[in-house]
């Protein structure tokens, strides 16, 4: 796992950034579940920075 992980790093980068965008987008249109989805970004973005640490 740990090896794909390795491999699949470029691709992870991109997929976050734009599930980001997705729920900044979803953000904007709903603002009564915005601390939830707020929470979920930040959740994405500590994934995030724990994918791209081992670079």
């Amino acid at each position: 796992m740990i090896i794909f992980r390795n491999h699949i790093k470029i691709i992870d980068i991109d997929l976050v950034t734009r599930r980001m965008k997705l729920i900044a987008h979803r953000l904007n249109k709903k603002r009564a579940a915005g601390h939830k989805l707020l929470k979920e970004l930040r959740m994405n973005f500590a994934l995030f920075i724990k994918a791209t640490r081992g670079i």
